[in-house]
C-alpha cells in the first residue's frame, strides 16, 4: 500500500513538462502544416486566375485591335475629307 501512495504522490512536474512541451510542438507543426498547405493552395489559385486573365486580356487585344484601327481610319478619313 505505502508503494502505491509513494507512486501517486510522486512528483511528476519534469515529466508532465516534458509531456506537454512535445505535445504542444507536435500540435503547432501540424497547425503550421496546415496552414502552409492551405497558403500553396491559395498561391495555386490566384496565379491560375492571374495566367488565364493575362490570356484572356491578350485574345481580346489580339480580337479587337483590328477593329480600332478600322474605327481611326475612319475617323482619320472623315477628318481630312473635309
Amino acid at each position: 500500500m505505502k508503494e502505491l501512495a509513494a507512486l501517486a504522490y510522486r512528483d511528476t512536474t519534469a515529466e508532465n513538462r516534458e509531456f506537454w512541451k512535445n505535445e504542444m510542438g507536435q500540435a503547432l507543426s501540424e497547425i503550421q502544416q496546415v496552414y502552409e498547405d492551405k497558403l500553396e493552395s491559395m498561391r495555386s489559385e490566384m496565379e491560375t486566375f492571374y495566367n488565364l486573365k493575362v490570356d484572356s486580356s491578350a485574345v481580346a487585344h489580339k480580337l479587337h485591335w483590328p477593329l480600332a484601327c478600322l474605327v481611326n481610319l475612319w475617323a482619320l478619313r472623315k477628318i481630312f475629307s473635309r
